[in-house]
């Protein structure tokens, strides 16, 4: 016992003793301390000069454990030297809060210059390595729209500390194009070292006309006295005002792969999207299997940080650093980009030659607004249902022993798996067609782009379907958002053609549990058929009502052995279909 005993203490001596870093002099340590969630194999992390071509320290993936485990590395940086830590998930769901408390803290001269837990595929911070002034306070982040409509445009945004003081006042200031500050004064504050508060500015700035406005925003003031360090205080943002605002639609494309055992939820997630959202468009970007393709590789190389992963407009969202995310997001991402303004209203048509089986898409596109930026038009071709046979078809399936699943049951792999929304072509490769569009915009100029397709032999002409969009481009792949979009069918190829003769059409209850009721009007005898379809297309009920005459009718539709789920409910009315979403909970 004596001896383990001694054998302890010099551990613990020695642990002490090399806990923080000794430090060459002109160089100072920084402290980093990963707490990783259940899965630390997906948490990694970088510490590199701002230009990032030295890497002082990195570390992970880590081990899996239930409860996560801490990890403290001590690194020896020279003063004066501007720095970003980068912390990574490989999932794309952060580290916090959903498998675990996971966090990461960034420690030096008694102080925490980075922390959290609750991101997505990854967060950066950049910062000096110096004794901080006593009063310092920056501008990180402006919350505002870059396309907005004539009205009120809110001054919002955060702002840090980087000072040693704690701040209980300060100033925010705006002025646009070069006019008068506006000035607010916050009182009452209580910001420590290092963190980040968020503010909106009471007096918000209006804009009466659409064109362009060149916002600038700086903090001052700092508890009465001035900013000791002027360099990092100002944050300038363009906002463009638009004439009109057009109809927005969300392009939502998914990283996936039949190899990809998650994979099968991400398309759940994404039929539960479309359901929800009619001005959503789905996509899905396929790797590693027989429907990827050389543009999908490139996009999902350039922006998937895992497998299932999304791409909502290809869009950067505030507080967040990667364009690729977690399917948890997908739904409130889409919501939350429903709610920005385009500058671009975006048609698609088509023609199609089914002897030469050549189709013809022009992309048309009406602007609201002058426009001095990079932009492009696109097109894509998307099958819909796409099956076959091999490991390069078969969907692997982690949800095969997961109860309740929609995917619950189906087999690992689901042999004969119908493929949604496949992505077959890029017209206008994977970040658009060059020049395209003029570098100067005009407001109401009409724009457009014909492409031309030849669809291949065996692609079914029914799920043929084609999105027109117009995005951006820049040489900072995070700047080529996806302005607006459209989809369309195949010419001659319409799913869902205009019913006069039903008058109603309904299913309720819907979301379903035991029993549900298709009810609906017709002013015409027909024939009538109703089926149910679950998410991999194939049949789960089926009714034929026989020749039905005018008037009100009730079917009802007996789900309880159904598992939960999304489902397509066809009812068909003689040689005409109408279709409906059923959820069974």
């Amino acid at each position: 016992m004596k001896k383990i005993y001694l054998i302890t203490i010099a551990f613990l001596f020695l642990t002490a003793f090399t806990a923080k870093a000794q430090c060459p002099t002109g160089e100072t340590n920084i402290k980093i301390s990963i707490q990783t969630d259940n899965y630390g194999s997906e948490t990694s992390w970088t510490l590199k000069n701002q230009a990032g071509t030295t890497t002082y320290d990195s570390g992970g993936p880590y081990t899996d454990v239930s409860g996560g485990q801490l990890y403290i590395k001590n690194v020896c940086v020279p003063e004066g030297t501007t720095v970003v830590f980068t912390i990574n998930d490989g999932y794309g769901d952060g580290m916090c809060c959903t498998y675990g408390n996971g966090y990461y803290k960034v420690e030096l001269y008694g102080f925490t210059y980075a922390s959290g837990g609750e991101f997505g595929s990854s967060e950066a911070t950049t910062f000096i390595v110096n004794q901080p002034p006593a009063r310092d306070l920056t501008v990180t982040e402006l919350n505002m729209m870059e396309y907005m409509n004539v009205g009120n445009i809110s001054v919002a945004g955060k702002i840090k500390s980087l000072g040693a003081d704690t701040i209980t006042s300060y100033d925010i200031n705006y002025s646009v194009n070069g006019g008068s500050p506006v000035t607010h004064s916050f009182t009452s504050q209580s910001i420590n070292p290092f963190t980040s508060v968020a503010f909106t500015h009471p007096t918000a700035y209006i804009a009466s006309t659409s064109g362009n406005y060149n916002i600038k925003v700086w903090a001052s003031n700092i508890n009465g006295n001035a900013d000791l360090n002027t360099a990092n205080d100002t944050m300038i943002f363009d906002v463009v005002v638009v004439s009109q605002v057009p109809q927005k639609y969300v392009l939502v494309e998914e990283a996936t792969g039949a190899w990809c055992g998650y994979c099968p939820d991400g398309a759940v997630k994404l039929a539960q999207l479309l359901n929800s959202n009619p001005y959503a468009i789905g996509v899905a970007i396929h790797n590693g299997d027989a429907m990827a393709f050389t543009d999908g590789n490139t996009v999902n190389s350039t922006y998937a940080s895992g497998y299932p992963n999304g791409y909502i407009d290809r869009y950067v969202f505030a507080g967040t650093s990667a364009v690729g995310m977690s399917r948890t997001l997908w739904g409130p991402k889409s919501n939350e980009r429903m709610t920005h303004v385009s500058p671009v209203a975006v048609d698609v048509t088509n023609t199609y030659n089914s002897s030469t089986r050549v189709v013809t898409v022009t992309v048309n596109a009406t602007f609201y607004a002058n426009l001095n930026e990079e932009l492009r038009f696109n097109a894509y071709i998307i099958e819909d249902s796409l099956t076959g046979t091999g490991g390069q078809w078969n969907q692997v399936n982690n949800y095969n022993t997961t109860s309740g699943h929609p995917m619950y049951g189906l087999g690992n792999p689901i042999v004969g798996y119908y493929h949604r929304h496949v992505l077959k072509a890029m017209l206008g490769g994977p970040f658009g067609s060059a020049s395209s569009l003029p570098a100067t915009i005009v407001e109401g100029t009409p724009y457009s782009k014909v492409y031309t397709f030849t669809l291949p032999a065996g692609m079914k002409e029914k799920d043929v379907k084609i999105v027109g969009l117009v995005q951006k481009y820049n040489v900072n792949a995070k700047k080529r958002a996806i302005l607006n979009s459209k989809e369309t069918h195949l010419d001659g190829f319409s799913s869902v053609p205009s019913l006069d003769f039903v008058l109603e059409l309904n299913v309720y209850p819907n979301p379903a549990l035991h029993n549900t009721n298709v009810y609906f009007n017709l002013s015409q005898k027909k024939n009538v058929e109703i089926s149910l379809y679950n998410v991999l297309g194939q049949q789960v009920y089926a009714v034929n009502m026989g020749e039905t005459l005018p008037g009100t009718h009730v079917q009802n539709i007996n789900v309880s052995s159904l598992s939960k789920g999304l489902y397509q409910m066809i009812v068909k009315f003689d040689d005409n279909m109408m279709t409906k979403k059923v959820v069974v909970e």
